[in-house]
Order: C-alpha cells, then sequence, then structure tokens
C-alpha cells in the first residue's frame, strides 16, 4: 500500500544500438541485491572500491534521453 505505480519509466533493450546507453549490473553478495548504473564513472567507482559487489556486466540498454 505505501506503493504508487508512477507508470513506464524506461524500455529496455537486449541489443545496442545508435542512441542507446548501456545499463551496468552489480550483485552485492552481502544484501543478496542487485543495483544498476547508466554512469560509466559510477562503474568504476563502484569497481575499485566496493569489493562485496560483484560486476555482472551490461544488463540492458536504454535509450539516451
Amino acid at each position: 500500500p505505501q506503493f504508487i505505480p508512477e507508470g513506464e519509466a524506461f524500455i529496455a533493450y537486449a541489443q545496442d544500438q545508435s542512441g542507446r546507453q548501456a545499463v551496468f549490473r552489480f550483485y552485492n553478495v552481502e544484501t543478496k541485491a542487485h543495483f544498476y548504473t547508466s554512469d560509466e564513472a559510477e562503474r568504476d567507482d563502484v569497481l575499485a572500491t566496493l569489493p562485496q559487489y560483484n560486476y555482472e556486466g551490461v544488463a540492458f540498454y536504454v535509450d539516451i534521453a
């Protein structure tokens, strides 16, 4: 009951094409939760500083707004 649907946030694509951006996926071995980011600097920071996150690569692609 505390959640309110807000509609579609984005469309995910399996294939990269012009105008699409990669979304990277990590798995936190401590919390058993996934973390997603499309920011390459944030991806690199997580890789360098948070060993509890396993990098799983590109999860999908989204249109660049």
